[in-house]
């Protein structure tokens, strides 16, 4: 288990979450979830999705120190349940499920990592890569 999979368990027990608030997904699930992601989001297969985004996307710029206790405002807005994929550099990367106020709340109980939140139906990624930018990717924008 990687370092930042033990801060989000940590950051689970400190919340006091029950698995259905923020569920881990099947190792299936996730590799569906990702690759699904990956072909409609990313070209070929860069160390971190930001780096090889295809289409348009929204550059919120660096905030010092991060999106920590703001990043619910920056969302799109209209899910509720969102996947939340943490850049481990692990070959097959762990998807959870939950609100998008628990992932925010997980983030911000976290040191900082590079993490992907997604809509279930794929419709925007958001991104906060190693610069403490903000990407926001819509499928429904031109390509």
């Amino acid at each position: 288990m990687s370092e930042i999979h033990d801060w989000i368990a940590k950051a689970r027990e400190t919340l006091g979450l029950v698995r259905s608030a923020f569920e881990e997904m099947s190792v299936v699930d996730a590799r569906k979830i990702v690759s699904d992601a990956m072909a409609l989001y990313v070209q070929g297969n860069p160390q971190s999705w930001w780096q090889s985004l295809r289409g348009h996307y929204e550059v919120v710029p660096p905030q010092k120190g991060g999106f920590k206790g703001r990043l619910s405002q920056l969302m799109p807005t209209g899910q509720q349940d969102c996947y939340f994929i943490p850049e481990t550099g692990e070959e097959d990367l762990r998807v959870y499920r939950g609100s998008m106020l628990t992932i925010c709340a997980v983030i911000d109980d976290c040191p900082f990592f590079e993490y992907y939140i997604l809509a279930p139906d794929l419709s925007w990624l958001a991104i906060e890569n190693d610069h403490n930018a903000l990407i926001i990717a819509r499928a429904d924008r031109p390509q």
